[in-house]
């Protein structure tokens, strides 16, 4: 009864976000997406992704395309079709959030390498090991260059385990 409570407030929200502030403005958009999170938490799949799908095309059309909110969006959205089971989407928007992340004028190389781990995570579940491994060091790479031992760390398990996956093969 919680969560009902909790999604007819989040619905309320967005509602009087979107009267006051515009369909476009960056708060309405920042509540769009952890709306579309809470229904994929919730398993609640249909319609998480008629949410995700607004929030893509308002994020592109409010920010452009190579925006760091879109990039953002694109990361959630492949998560989410990651989280569904449907991993070829996944892959797309995963892509997608990486060749966006990677064109901004000032990257962020930890966003950028949680993008290549998780893509490294979908190649690697949809027998595309050799792909996989290389995006993995890719994200060991980015999160070298922020000195976060324990993402480099987490980087480093999935090479481990790909690599231990290409040679019982």
């Amino acid at each position: 009864e919680r969560f009902e409570e909790a999604e007819e407030f989040f619905r309320k929200v967005l509602d009087g976000y979107e009267k006051s502030l515009g369909p476009e403005d960056s708060e309405t958009l920042r509540i769009l997406q952890n709306f579309a999170v809470f229904l994929r938490n919730r398993e609640k799949y249909e319609e998480a992704e008629k949410y995700y799908v607004l929030l893509l095309k308002r994020q592109e059309h409010a920010n452009g395309l190579i925006h760091p909110d879109t990039g953002s969006s694109w990361y959630s959205f492949a998560k989410f079709q990651n989280t569904k089971g449907d991993l070829a989407e996944s892959e797309k928007a995963c892509r997608k959030a990486l060749d966006i992340r990677s064109q901004l004028e000032e990257p962020d190389y930890e966003d950028i390498g949680n993008t290549q781990l998780l893509l490294a995570e979908i190649l690697a579940n949809t027998d595309q090991e050799k792909e996989a491994l290389k995006m993995a060091k890719a994200a060991k790479k980015s999160y070298k260059i922020t000195e976060d031992e324990e993402l480099v760390g987490k980087a480093d398990e999935l090479i481990k385990e790909i690599q231990s996956s290409l040679e019982s093969k």
